[in-house]
């Protein structure tokens, strides 16, 4: 039978005090996080779980009230922390304790610049680089409950022990082919504040609903968005579990006509109506601010339909990208994620500045960029098997 690994429990502060002490000048860890979202508006971290060269630590957040000490390396320039899809941890410690983290590297990243598909799981890449097989049946496992079962223990354990070996594989790599600094740019957008601010209106950009609404409905749309968070927040609940997504619509296209029409409107539920409905009135009935004119003015609508010669024209563009990875041996994803591909190819006014100013100009080359910038005056045309592309 397989040893069990060995390893600390972290679940009080004399015993994080002795983790601190042991592993405050160490070189490098490696430390992956188990929280829950579901049903709160707040993620409720559970478990961080810590490598290190002097061992394993499971560290108990639901225990430990103060976990400064653990915070403290993170923010260690000195200390390089290993991950993989760290951002998600990150961005968990974040909102939490407000802290940044400092000298990173994260595998998911890195494996994007030396062939692997980005994202990738990190099941696959402990496959791909150490030919070892994990059992990832605790995912979604209740990780707030108390004790920790054993199979619980070794998925969390199973998470860090392999991370180092990865990073020396993947890091050589990196060194080899002259990447490391592009890997090292992509690491140290989580040293910023700023990546994790999340616009609680940007998903408006694609919703063809909103692009339908009269501006009085628009301003009772955000204002509904923003009750819900406060009232989220204040709860701890999600924001479904204050008012589904579902119901909307509904009640933003059927407000004007009153109380009645919102109850005898099937796809609603009545409880809601009788509870809310005074409050989604004095909402939809306070005149516009300033404030939220300008909002409003901000959200860029994407158009139901794209234009066939420009989807056409993006397209090409697109097919250049990701020929210029493949010739590279980098996952088109790093270089120009979805998202940003998405927003690039609905709104001609956008640009991402990383695409001029970091490794991709390098990789992609200076041509590519600047039609990618000024994609709105391309001119493209095939004559004779010849396709020519012209910026006037």
């Amino acid at each position: 039978m397989k040893a069990e690994p060995q390893y600390t429990f972290v679940d009080s502060q004399e015993s994080l005090t002795t983790f601190f002490e042991v592993n405050k000048s160490v070189e490098w860890m490696s430390f992956d996080t188990e929280f829950i979202g579901e049903k709160r508006f707040k993620t409720l971290l559970c478990l961080t779980q810590v490598a290190t060269v002097h061992g394993i630590y499971l560290i108990d957040n639901i225990k430990l009230d103060n976990v400064d000490l653990f915070l403290e390396m993170i923010s260690d320039p000195k200390i390089l922390k290993i991950t993989h899809a760290g951002e998600n941890d990150y961005r968990v410690l974040y909102n939490h304790y407000k802290i940044l983290p400092k000298n990173i590297f994260d595998i998911q990243v890195a494996a994007g610049f030396v062939g692997h598909g980005y994202p990738i799981s990190f099941r696959r890449l402990v496959e791909m680089e150490l030919n070892k097989r994990l059992n990832k049946g605790a995912t979604v496992s209740d990780w707030e409950s108390r004790p920790i079962n054993k199979r619980q223990i070794r998925y969390a354990i199973d998470d860090v022990i392999y991370l180092k070996d990865i990073y020396d594989k993947l890091n050589a790599n990196l060194v080899k082919n002259n990447r490391r600094s592009w890997a090292d740019a992509e690491f140290q957008k989580l040293e910023k504040a700023e990546y994790f601010f999340v616009d609680k209106y940007r998903k408006l950009e694609g919703s063809k609903l909103f692009k339908e609404l009269d501006m009085r409905e628009k301003v009772f749309y955000i204002r509904l968005l923003g009750w819900r968070d406060k009232v989220a927040e204040e709860k701890n609940y999600s924001r479904e579990m204050i008012l589904s997504d579902k119901y909307l619509p509904h009640i933003v296209k059927n407000i004007a006509s009153g109380k009645n029409a919102l109850l005898n409107n099937r796809r609603l539920n009545k409880n809601i109506v009788e509870r809310r409905y005074e409050t989604f009135k004095k909402l939809y009935d306070r005149p516009a601010t300033e404030e939220e004119n300008k909002i409003i003015a901000g959200i860029k609508l994407a158009p139901h339909k794209l234009d066939p010669e420009v989807e056409n024209l993006f397209d090409l563009l697109y097919i250049m990208v990701k020929m210029k990875c493949q010739q590279n041996n980098i996952s088109p994803e790093l270089v120009l994620h979805r998202s940003i591909l998405k927003k690039m190819k609905f709104d001609f006014d956008y640009f991402d500045d990383r695409l001029e100013n970091t490794w991709r100009k390098d990789l992609l080359g200076a041509d590519l960029v600047d039609w990618l910038k000024r994609r709105d005056r391309l001119q493209i045309s095939l004559e004779n098997g010849v396709c020519t592309i012209k910026m006037p």
